[in-house]
């Protein structure tokens, strides 16, 4: 019943989750950046070997229908790694975003616990306050009770 008087405890609460939610993005993030580095290197280490491969064959006599094919694969490779180099730049700057978001919410959350801290004491005063009142009431009775 308190938390539902105590805004601050809702935000806390709130900004709990959210610090979760962005913890568990940035996690998943990485993995996925990890995925993407070693793809990468496979795929650079697919085409030095594929650029050995066709100088090889260059030196013997190549057909030049398999040059254009190759000239065709090459580009396609490379645009493949381009492509995951820039997913993984995007990975870079959406986990500088989340941990800007992370630092963001722990001021919040420790704005809202520190608010909450004192709106906790307020209440146990006033709750106190209450109960003094009520026993210099039973008391105030009692004595017109005697008297």
């Amino acid at each position: 019943m308190q938390d539902k008087k105590n805004v601050f405890s809702i935000l806390e609460k709130i900004e709990k989750n959210k610090y979760q939610i962005t913890m568990m993005n940035i996690k998943n993030i990485y993995l996925q950046e990890r995925k993407n580095l070693d793809q990468l290197k496979i795929l650079n280490n697919y085409r030095k070997e594929y650029l050995k491969k066709i100088h090889i064959e260059m030196l013997a006599g190549i057909n030049v229908n398999y040059l254009i094919n190759y000239n065709n694969f090459m580009r396609m490779l490379d645009k493949i790694i381009q492509e995951n180099i820039c997913f993984i730049e995007n990975h870079k700057k959406i986990v500088n975003e989340h941990l800007n978001a992370i630092i963001k919410s722990q001021i919040n959350l420790k704005t809202w616990e520190y608010l909450d801290k004192i709106c906790k004491k307020n209440i146990l005063k006033r709750k106190l306050r209450k109960e003094q009142m009520i026993n210099d009431n039973n008391i105030q009775l009692q004595s017109f009770q005697k008297g």
